[in-house]
Parts: C-alpha cells; sequence; structure tokens
C-alpha cells in the first residue's frame, strides 16, 4: 500500500524530462532495450493487473504505440518517459515504472508539500543551496522549472524530479508570506554512487556498514513519537509499513489516558496487516473496512477485535501527504462515526501493490522496477477513497506564516476539542519537526 502515481500525460513528461539530466547514466541504451523494457511491462500488466478491462484501456495499442516513439528519443530520460506513459495510462496510483538507478545520487536540499490547493517549502536542509539562496519553510512553491503547481499535479513533480529526471539544478518561482515574488535558481548536490558494492566484507565491511546506517537512518525518521499533555496521548505514527507489535505498544501507551490524537500525517501508508491491527486494536468489535476487488475475486476486508482496544475519545490528524493504509484508518474511522477527523483533504491513493525488480538486456543487464496493483478497495458504506481522499470533519490548515514559525493549528485545535487550550504556536513545538525525512 505503498507505491502510488496516477496518469502521467506525454507532454508533462517529455516536457520534464527534455533537459539533460544531473544523476547521469551511460550512453543512450539500444533503442530495442527500451522495446524489450515495453514487452515486458505490458505482458506483466496483462497477466497480473487487478481490473482485466484495464480500466477500458487498449494496452496492446498504447504498448505498440509506445514502441514506435523509441527510436526518436534523444536520451534515456526521454526513453523511460515513453515507458512511464504507457503504464500511466491505466490512471492507477499505485501502478508505475520505475527507472533504472542512476549513476549518481540527486539531493535537492528543500521539500515540497501541498496544503489545500497550494504547493509550499515545508523543509530546507541545513548548509543546502537552497539555504543560501534564501529559501525559506513558508515560500508558496508556485512553479518548478516553469510548471506551475496545483495539487493535481503536485505527484508529477515528484515523480519526475525524484525518479524520472533527477536534475542538478532547479529553478524555483516562489511566494513569500509577505507577498514578495521571486525566481531562484537552486543547485543540487550529487553525489556519485559506488560502481561496486562489497558485501562480501573484504572491505573491511564498510559498505555493509553503509548499508546498515541506511537502514537505521530510515528508522529513525519514522520511529513513532508521543506526548502526553494532561490525560490526552498525541501519537505520531510516521508509517504502516511496521510489525503489528508496534501498533499494540501505541495502543497499550492510549489506554493509559482517557483521549487520544493520532498523527497520521505524512503517513503514506505501509503493511495491510498492520493496518487492520490498527483498526482492530480502536474498535472493541470487527469491524468491516471494506470489499477488495482482486483479479479473479472479491473478499472481504475486515479487522478483527483485539483484547485490550482503546475505547477512548479519539481525533485522527490528517493532511495531503497521508495516504493509502493512513487513508483507510482515517476513512474507517470516519465512517463508522468512531472519532473526528482533523485537518487536510488526504492524497487519495488508496490501493495495493506487487513491486518486481525486471531485467532488459545480457552482456550489460538494465535493472528496472515495476509496481502492478493487486487489489482495490471499496469501504463498507460504498465509497472509493482513490483519487477522492479523506475529506476531514473539521478541515484545518496551516497558513504559510504557520508553516515558517513552526505553529500546528491542527494540533491545537485537536487538543482544544479535548479541552485543552494551547496556542499553535505551543502545539508546534510538541513534536519533533517533520522537515528533515521530507527533504530530497
Amino acid at each position: 500500500m505503498g507505491t502510488r502515481r496516477r496518469l502521467i500525460g506525454l507532454a508533462f513528461l517529455a516536457g520534464l524530462a527534455s533537459g539533460r539530466a544531473a544523476a547521469q547514466q551511460p550512453e543512450r541504451i539500444d533503442p530495442e532495450l527500451g522495446r524489450i523494457m515495453l514487452r515486458t511491462i505490458r505482458r506483466h500488466l496483462h497477466d497480473q493487473y487487478y481490473d482485466t478491462a484495464y480500466h477500458h484501456v487498449n494496452l496492446d495499442s498504447v504498448f505498440r504505440a509506445a514502441e514506435g516513439r523509441v527510436d526518436s528519443a534523444q536520451s534515456n530520460t526521454q526513453i523511460f518517459a515513453i515507458i512511464a506513459t504507457a503504464v500511466f495510462t491505466l490512471d492507477d496510483s499505485h501502478t508505475a515504472f520505475w527507472p533504472p538507478e542512476r549513476a549518481a545520487e540527486v539531493r535537492y536540499g528543500w521539500a515540497l508539500g501541498m496544503v489545500g490547493d497550494s504547493c509550499y517549502i515545508v523543509a530546507v536542509a541545513p548548509g543546502s543551496d537552497a539555504e543560501r539562496q534564501g529559501v525559506h519553510v513558508g515560500d508558496r512553491v508556485l512553479a518548478v522549472d516553469r510548471y506551475a503547481l496545483r495539487r493535481a499535479n503536485f505527484w508529477k513533480m515528484n515523480y519526475v524530479l525524484g525518479q524520472l529526471d533527477p536534475r542538478a539544478a532547479v529553478t524555483l518561482i516562489l511566494e513569500a508570506p509577505g507577498g514578495t515574488v521571486r525566481e531562484v535558481r537552486v543547485a543540487s548536490r550529487v553525489i556519485p554512487h559506488k560502481r561496486l558494492v562489497n558485501l562480501t566484507g573484504s572491505d573491511g565491511g564498510l559498505d555493509i556498514w553503509d548499508l546498515i546506517r541506511q537502514s537505521e537512518d530510515w528508522d529513525r525518521r519514522h520511529r513513532d513519537n508521543f506526548v502526553s499533555v494532561d490525560s490526552i496521548l498525541i501519537w505520531q505514527l510516521r508509517t504502516f509499513a511496521v510489525d503489528e507489535d508496534r501498533i499494540d505498544a501505541g495502543i497499550a501507551r492510549a489506554r493509559r489516558h482517557k483521549a487520544l490524537v493520532l498523527d497520521l500525517r505524512g503517513n503514506a501508508g505501509g503493511y495491510k496487516t498492520t493496518l487492520q491491527r490498527m483498526v482492530g486494536r480502536l474498535f472493541a468489535r470487527d469491524v468491516r473496512i471494506g470489499t477488495e476487488r482482486r483479479r479473479d475475486t472479491t473478499d472481504s476486508l475486515v479487522a478483527k477485535a483485539v483484547g485490550g482496544s482503546f475505547d477512548g475519545p479519539l481525533i485522527v490528524l490528517i493532511d495531503g501527504a497521508s495516504a493509502s493504509a493512513s487513508e483507510i484508518v482515517a476513512g474507517t474511522v470516519q465512517m463508522e462515526k468512531r472519532g473526528t477527523i482533523i485537518g487536510d483533504r488526504s492524497e487519495g491513493a488508496v490501493m495495493t501493490s506487487r513491486c518486481y525488480s525486471l531485467t532488459a538486456g545480457s552482456v550489460i543487464a538494465l535493472v528496472y522496477g515495476l509496481c502492478i496493483t493487486g487489489w482495490d478497495l471499496v469501504l463498507a458504506d460504498g465509497t472509493r477513497l482513490e483519487k477522492r481522499g479523506v475529506l476531514p470533519d473539521e478541515i484545518v490548515l496551516p497558513s504559510a506564516a504557520d508553516l515558517a514559525a513552526g505553529r500546528d493549528p491542527a494540533l491545537a485545535r485537536a487538543l482544544e476539542r479535548f479541552g485543552h487550550l494551547v496556542t499553535a504556536a505551543d502545539a508546534g513545538r510538541l513534536l519533533p519537526a517533520r522537515g528533515q525525512e521530507l527533504v530530497w
């Protein structure tokens, strides 16, 4: 329930991918390899995609047309844009093409986030060129490399800059909280990858320890945070890609409090079993979440009640980056009238996919990825969250000035509803800032 993205327009991708990539790959691949990748992907989609009607898309026609465009591509990036466009004609949040890894990692030093229908800078890395250029948290982003950003195309920019076409510099058009508009050219940090990674330990274990550090860094950035305010527990759960024991431990803490604020903002989802555990721990009975629609079957998605549930007052916080499993939890709480949802409309990317590592070529093999949606979900009340998201019971959005000052009006409102008056500034100091785990 983690990978997601929707329809990509060829013009948008081709335009964004027309520049030279910062993280260069080898010289332009043989167009035949591009065609082999297209044929392999088409076969996997034919055999495994959950909807045998493919949303009324003629996959054979789409992929044949894509093969015909490969010869005219001037770069690997354009070839991969052609492949990505073919895949995304399915208009599916969890079916995606992941290009071969590049020879270098690009770190932009800044991060974007949607608040309502506007895009803002939500984090800036210390020491980055973005900081030196005066890019600030709370700046409204009007355009990235000439493309205006809206909620509808926000994911496209993330996909292009993060996966399809990382680049050495990006032009941002920014509006400061006071209304001043400026254009800034921000250089990225380009870090070459090692050509070979030594997993034998013969290098003293340096590469192995580097991989371990990366895993530990992910764990640190996604750890839970708990804050007790009087008899209220604030639980910041950053991912559902954890074991069910993590949910049990959080609920055990919550049971020692009268009320719970479950903060799922920025939570992009994770494991279905962990989602079911959370729902099972928030209800004292079995809950039918909805219906899973697979390729050949439909099944009920049910959360079994688990002894020792939390049955006190509940508020769930969500935002535009809450996706997949976190949306389903919020949607179920709202559907069952178990609690109140506060914040911003969630992303609307609610499916489950399986990801594959594929290769093209023999002497020099290209390794690329493909994620394919395995099932769709319809909630028990008949609604679909895909592309729609969860609309909070109470919409509370931070202003540009709130972002810049680190204020948290949504958390302040949640505490107020539980009878604890706190300013948005004080609420913003209760939880660790989410900044650096967002920075590219």
